[in-house]
């Protein structure tokens, strides 16, 4: 039988056209902030960035690697790789709880205008700028 891959921001009818929309709509704040972005190679390849952090896909082999106890949370050791990074935003499969990053990261999708792709934005508020 055909294998279908489901990732919950990727829609039917997904196009480059759309990755490169959603790209583009996230470098300003890419450039003026700093960020991380975990899971989302496809944007650094668009953007033509290097991602600040030392990993692009977080799974069990990175998170083997960077936790500092075999009791720390998968979820955990992200955040504290975060924190530790002080990035104003990042980008993840799922939402990570405010307590795990010791600040406020409302959860802000982006969009291309047909839906097909979106990317689940954190971001500090305030940033720190302003704090």
């Amino acid at each position: 039988g055909d294998l279908e891959l489901e990732l919950p921001m990727v829609k039917p009818g997904l196009t480059l056209a759309d990755q490169r929309e959603v790209a583009e709509a996230l470098r300003p704040r890419l450039e003026a902030e700093p960020f991380a972005l975990v899971e989302f190679s496809e944007l650094l390849f668009l953007l033509r960035q290097p991602n600040p952090v030392p990993f692009i896909y977080w799974n069990n082999a990175t998170w083997s690697t960077y936790r500092e106890s075999a009791d720390e949370e998968k979820d955990a050791t992200l955040a504290r790789l975060l924190r530790e990074l002080d990035v104003d935003l990042f980008t993840y499969k799922k939402k990570l709880p405010n307590e795990l990053l010791g600040a406020r990261f409302p959860f802000e999708p982006v969009r291309s205008a047909s839906g097909s792709y979106e990317v689940w934005l954190q971001v500090r508020k305030p940033p720190r700028s302003e704090e």
